[in-house]
């Protein structure tokens, strides 16, 4: 299962990685560009009506390739199981390392993995304030294998089939992120989880 963890999560960063990376500088200027083009085009085309309609839709939903996703009902039910995965990793098996302080005069980082019936339900990792004093806490959320939700100190973002499509902060206000945004941190999300995933798979071995 530790395995199959890794492989689902590699499977995440292929399929939001395949592109070369940006700068944040380039990639505002080319999206930004490119959006008025095509807002400038869609307006023309568009009655008063039609547009006022694709307003209440982006405001209230997110349009992924092959579905129309209601972010409201994607965040009550991200949050409900994460709850139901908290209760049930207080009798979860756990598998804990202690990491090297990554700065002279830093806390260690302590990274946890919850284990129900052999299948990984979630994991954490210590996260340091300015001090080095590791007080905040990123938190993976897995259902039946499946990467669906990542709490961390100041942001939460919730996954759908395996993408990431919603993003709020830490209170749970939903934030207004192009699909370039939720690609790129999809990324580094991942990417850092399929990193202390393999911890874990090497001290297996």
């Amino acid at each position: 299962m530790k395995k199959l963890a890794i492989i689902l999560a590699m499977t995440l960063i292929f399929t939001a990685g395949c592109t070369k990376n940006k700068t944040p500088e380039e990639n505002s200027l080319i999206d930004s560009n490119t959006t008025q083009t095509q807002e400038a085009n869609q307006e023309e085309a568009q009655t008063p009506e039609e547009t006022a309609e694709a307003s209440d839709l982006a405001a209230d939903q997110i349009e992924t390739e092959d579905e129309v996703i209601d972010k409201e009902a994607v965040l009550a039910d991200a949050l409900s199981l994460k709850n139901a995965l908290d209760i049930k990793s207080l009798e979860a098996e756990i598998d804990e390392l202690t990491l090297e302080p990554e700065h002279e005069g830093w806390d260690e980082r302590v990274v946890r993995e919850y284990l129900a019936d052999d299948q990984i339900i979630k994991l954490t990792i210590t996260e340091p304030e300015d001090s080095g004093a590791m007080t905040g806490l990123t938190t993976y959320y897995y259902d039946e294998g499946q990467l669906f939700y990542v709490e961390t100190p100041f942001a939460n973002y919730a996954f759908k089939n395996g993408k990431l499509v919603l993003w709020t902060d830490e209170n749970h206000e939903i934030l207004n992120m192009s699909k370039e945004d939720l690609k790129r941190r999809e990324q580094v999300l991942v990417a850092n989880l399929v990193n202390y995933l393999e911890m874990f798979g090497l001290g297996d071995k």
